[in-house]
């Protein structure tokens, strides 16, 4: 939970920064100057830059610390699972095949983990301001936007439940394929 912490403030600290350049070329383009708010907000997003940097550095090497390790973890413990049956379990099985779910199921979840706290965690904080940009704007757009949102969603379940039935398929002949390969080098 803190590194996807850390990830949404760095993302945040980069999110906030087009309100303070709308308040940053106000003040240059006031007559008379206002040096004060000049210097202000020049500050202001001098600090969001360097803080996303220091945030968004520590975030991943947070991740390579605490998640990183903990993803090939995953994929210890279900070869291991498999690896520790007796050998009648082998008997007449497609090992190869075995192998490559194995794996195929181990970069799946490592990508997940990844997107979440690389991906994820920027969305969390980029919706909410868009929303609030688009009710600024006025109450219709906003109204609008948040109503393609959950249209967006609706038919999103249904795309990715028929994409899910042609990847499963798609998986079931790609291990196919990877299993012959292992098991043709493994008896080789």
């Amino acid at each position: 939970i803190i590194v996807f912490i850390t990830f949404m403030i760095a993302d945040a600290s980069l999110a906030i920064i087009p309100v303070f350049v709308g308040k940053f070329v106000a003040a240059l383009s006031s007559q008379p100057y206002d040096k004060d708010a000049i210097l202000l907000y020049m500050g202001i997003l001098i600090a969001c830059s360097i803080g996303h940097d220091i945030f968004w550095r520590g975030s991943e090497y947070l991740y390579l610390k605490k998640i990183n390790a903990r993803s090939f973890l995953y994929e210890n413990i279900l070869f291991r699972n498999v690896v520790n049956n007796k050998y009648p379990y082998f008997v007449g099985k497609f090992t190869g095949k075995l192998s490559s779910y194995l794996s195929t199921l181990g970069s799946e979840y490592k990508g997940f983990v990844e997107n979440i706290f690389y991906n994820y965690s920027d969305y969390l904080v980029k919706f909410p301001i868009l929303v609030i940009t688009m009710f600024t704007v006025n109450v219709y757009t906003g109204i609008m936007f948040v109503a393609s949102l959950v249209l967006l969603f609706m038919v999103g379940r249904i795309t990715v439940r028929k994409s899910l039935e042609a990847e499963k398929i798609s998986a079931d002949i790609n291990s196919n394929m990877n299993g012959y390969v292992i098991d043709v080098i493994s008896n080789f």
